[in-house]
């Protein structure tokens, strides 16, 4: 370690006061200009003035606290067209909500979640029409966002169906 006076630690300490001090005195000239009662043409300008400078000097001052980054170019992202959501033959225990979604509206053409979420309990004796459509209330959204689902709205709620 480097040993480091007292006249150092003076010397730096009023160096950074005399950088806080001018900077303070930018900050309270911008302050001013704003704060000014008459906007002038030349009061105007010199806000635009004051402004331009302040705005510089945080530029400067992020720029040099952060080290700089290469950017590199990324290839341009194409989105995707959605996957058709395919009905499955069967309705089956293993198959994923989506698809178990997907069988449901295919059975009764299109309806609410919860016509939905009903058609799905009828091959699910075990469940209640409540509970699933809670289980695919999220999913119904996600799928219908994705262009999966058509939705139309009536009222509050959404009116599911597969596309066409």
């Amino acid at each position: 370690m480097a040993n480091v006076t007292e006249k150092e630690i003076v010397a730096y300490l009023k160096d950074k006061i005399k950088t806080i001090q001018s900077e303070a005195k930018k900050y309270e000239d911008l302050l001013n200009a704003f704060s000014s009662a008459s906007p002038s043409k030349s009061a105007k300008q010199s806000k635009d003035n004051i402004l331009d400078a302040v705005m510089e000097q945080a530029e400067d001052k992020e720029t040099a606290a952060k080290p700089a980054k290469k950017k590199e170019a990324k290839p341009a992202k194409t989105p995707k067209a959605p996957k058709a959501l395919e009905v499955p033959k069967e309705y089956t225990q293993d198959l994923s909500l989506g698809g178990k979604i997907a069988f449901a509206l295919n059975e009764i053409g299109e309806g609410f979640g919860q016509d939905i979420a009903n058609a799905m309990a009828q091959y699910e004796p075990q469940s209640d029409g409540d509970k699933l459509f809670k289980q695919i209330a999220s999913v119904l959204s996600n799928l219908k966002s994705r262009g999966l689902l058509t939705a139309t709205k009536e009222g509050r709620r959404d009116k599911y169906s597969l596309p066409k």
